[in-house]
């Protein structure tokens, strides 16, 4: 039986976030760079099980190369389970929360305990 592990970064860029004109180190053109959020996720049969090891980054526009530099706020960074088997289960529980919360379900317990 084999088990197909391994990890898959997600990037994206961030809103209304910080752009300069650097040389990038991966590529050699002096280019636009972009700050980007990051995240790493493990996966499982292909499948992104949890997100882990959130940081910000600047993003070379030409060649995707990151460089974490020392005045982008890391405590930014969100771990953003959205898409995860993690963040699948998170939103049942949820929604789930949400219902059992909601007068219809209320009503229906006391109408039942009542009529016991």
């Amino acid at each position: 039986m084999f088990i197909l592990i391994g990890s898959h970064l997600k990037s994206r860029p961030v809103p209304g976030g910080r752009r300069g004109t650097m040389l990038c180190r991966q590529c050699g053109h002096e280019t636009e760079f972009m700050e980007h959020e990051t995240q790493e996720n493990l996966r499982l049969y292909l499948i992104d099980v949890v997100g882990y090891g959130a940081k910000r980054v600047m993003r070379c526009r030409d060649c995707g190369g990151a460089v974490v530099t020392k005045d982008i706020d890391q405590t930014a960074a969100k771990i953003d389970q959205a898409g995860t088997l993690a963040g699948h289960v998170s939103d049942v529980v949820n929604e789930g929360r949400r219902l059992m919360a909601s007068e219809q379900v209320q009503a229906a317990t006391r109408d039942a305990t009542e009529g016991a």
